[in-house]
C-alpha cells in the first residue's frame, strides 16, 4: 500500500500540536463549565475525545510484522485497541494473529504526509 509511511518529526509535531490543544480545550470546559454544568462539561469532553481519535484513525495505518498487511481502523477499533506511542496492539485482518503493528502515516498524492 504505497499511501502510507512512517511518521516523520513533522507528523510527530502535527499530533503533539493537536493534542495540546485538545488539553487546552479541555481546560477551558473546565475552568467556564465544570462546576457549574459537569454534564455540559462531560458532553464536551467527550465530544473533544470523539474528535481527537477519528482525526487520528482518519490519517493513521499499521503494518503487520508478521505478514507486511498494512490496513486502517475505524474509529471504535482505534479508541479500544492499546496504544504504545509508535505502536498499537491489533489483530492483522490479513493474517489473523494479533500483534504490536508499526504506526504509519497516510501519504498525500505528491508523496507528502498530509494532517
Amino acid at each position: 500500500m504505497s499511501g502510507y509511511s512512517t511518521p516523520t518529526w513533522r507528523d510527530w509535531a502535527i499530533t503533539l500540536g493537536v493534542v495540546a490543544a485538545a488539553v487546552g480545550a479541555i481546560v477551558v470546559l473546565a475552568r467556564r463549565l465544570g462546576s457549574a454544568h459537569p454534564l455540559v462539561f462531560l458532553t464536551g469532553i467527550a465530544a473533544l475525545l470523539f474528535a481527537l481519535v477519528s482525526w487520528h484513525a482518519a490519517r493513521s495505518a499499521y503494518r503487520c510484522p508478521r505478514c507486511g498487511a498494512e490496513f486502517r481502523l475505524n474509529a471504535w477499533q482505534d479508541f479500544c485497541s492499546p496504544n504504545m506511542v509508535t505502536s498499537k496492539y491489533v489483530c492483522c485482518p490479513r493474517c489473523g494473529k494479533r500483534s504490536v503493528m508499526e504506526v504509519l502515516t497516510r501519504s498525500g498524492h505528491d508523496g507528502t504526509n498530509i494532517s
